[in-house]
């Protein structure tokens, strides 16, 4: 990545593989398992714990859609790749939720894995032409790097390993949201791909946030009170759907690889803000003792609502 160097914006666009939609399925159980996990346990460390991990689940989906979107190959070799790294997500949510009974080390060993993996996908690209190959490899490095730092963490003893850890993340995000240290240029951004992806995840999660009320309301009888609230649930994600859809794939994205992952980033932030309004939609529903609404459902719906302006707001 660079801020020094002028990239085209667009490029010739082939139609999202289905290689990746394919992907994008493991998300849907990953997303579900995780908001399942908060909603048994609505406390502020759950809160954290599930936001975490799909943050780090997330940014694994953020670099394979970066590097798909420079270099859309689909050879036996890429789908091996696709496909471990979907076992090990899916694993890996698995026993985030189950780490009270395993190993907790072992929900880090697993992402260290997927981290990788990863970091294969991108050496592939390195001997590409032109400054593709020093972009992807400087990429790699840095996720070799934060692998390296995530097996260091579990040598290192408890207390200073959170801040190993710490120090990995930001690098699996850092050369995502600033400029390469050495200004390489890479190829023309794929906006219309870009821009698809995002859609597709994004209605995946609002997908999800239907899915999650549902369930809660076929678990008893429906009343009126239930009726208010799904109306309100699909007002607010109609509203939703039209404010995204109707201006965001439009506009487009502004020049220049760093623009387009700096506006990808900023769908996490969105994509948060909606499964957390599902969460406080569904606990909402969940009538407490002598029939008042849960305390913290208004809180979540709260934090819910600044992260998805928050994030339409970086977006746009």
């Amino acid at each position: 990545m660079s801020i020094g160097s002028e990239l085209p914006h667009t490029k010739i666009s082939a139609p999202v593989g289905f290689l990746e939609l394919f992907y994008d399925l493991v998300f849907v159980a990953s997303t579900m398992v995780l908001s399942n996990e908060f909603s048994h346990d609505p406390t502020w460390e759950s809160a954290g714990l599930c936001s975490l991990m799909f943050v780090l689940v997330w940014l694994l989906w953020f670099h394979t859609t970066v590097l798909m979107n420079i270099d859309r190959r689909d050879d036996i070799t890429q789908r091996a790749l696709m496909f471990l790294q979907m076992f090990l997500i899916f694993i890996l949510t698995l026993e985030f939720v189950d780490r009270s009974a395993t190993n907790p080390d072992l929900v880090g060993l697993i992402y260290t894995a997927a981290v990788f993996v990863l970091a294969l996908a991108y050496h592939r690209v390195v001997n590409k032409e032109g400054g593709t190959g020093d972009w992807a490899r400087g990429r790699r490095n840095r996720l070799i790097l934060a692998g390296l730092l995530m097996i260091a963490a579990f040598i290192i003893p408890d207390g200073i390993d959170f801040i190993i850890w710490g120090v990995a993340i930001m690098l699996l995000i850092v050369p995502t949201s600033a400029a390469h240290s050495r200004g390489l240029p890479t190829e023309a951004l794929d906006e219309h791909h870009l821009t698809e992806r995002a859609a597709l995840l994004t209605l995946v999660v609002i997908g999800e946030a239907f899915l999650k009320v549902a369930l809660v309301v076929s678990e008893g009888s429906m009343d009126w009170r239930d009726i208010s609230a799904i109306v309100v649930l699909f007002v607010i994600l109609f509203a939703l759907f039209s404010i995204y859809f109707d201006d965001i794939p439009k506009a487009g994205i502004r020049p220049g690889i760093l623009a387009g992952e700096a506006w990808l980033l900023c769908h996490l932030v969105l994509q948060l803000g909606v499964i957390a309004f599902a969460i406080g939609m569904s606990k909402y529903l969940q009538i407490a003792d002598r029939g008042h609404v849960h305390h913290y459902a208004i809180v979540i719906l709260c934090i819910a609502f600044t992260g998805i302006f928050g994030g339409l707001a970086g977006i746009g």
